[in-house]
């Protein structure tokens, strides 16, 4: 899980970062992270992957933003994309009343990748979730498993 999330994800950051950085042109990289990042949800393997995302994306922010290449992410909820599946009785948790959609991810994804719209915005991380990030309702694992 941290191999996948941030082994390959900083590498590749980095690579795309001196090319841009080399031929003089901003840029701007958009990770996704979870709510799983500051939220205990009984998957510790990828909590602390997402976590440990979350503060790479400040760190890229803080090195690459002198050459003018932006670095931000989203923190997706229950959105049904990507292989995911929700149970839909997740819904009842989730202020707004629905599981999320990538239609629902996408315009935010595209405002903030954008130099027009978001252009003094760096190392923020957005949330996208129907309000689900405003409750927990899981309970603690048992410790017998």
């Amino acid at each position: 899980m941290h191999a996948v999330n941030l082994d390959a994800g900083f590498h590749l950051a980095r690579e795309l970062a001196k090319r841009l950085i080399a031929a003089k042109r901003p840029g701007s990289f958009l990770f996704l992270t979870s709510l799983h990042a500051g939220t205990p949800r009984n998957l510790p393997h990828y909590s602390t992957a997402k976590a440990a995302m979350a503060m790479l994306v400040k760190e890229l922010a803080k090195t690459f933003g002198r050459h003018d290449i932006r670095v931000n992410a989203l923190v997706p909820g229950a959105i049904a994309a990507g292989g995911f599946v929700a149970d839909p009785a997740l819904a009842r948790h989730i202020p707004l009343g629905r599981l999320g959609e990538a239609n629902d991810l996408a315009p935010m994804a595209l405002t903030v990748l954008s130099n027009k719209l978001s252009a003094y915005v760096t190392g923020a991380a957005f949330v996208v979730d129907g309000g689900l990030s405003l409750t927990n309702w899981f309970e603690p694992p048992a410790l017998d498993e």
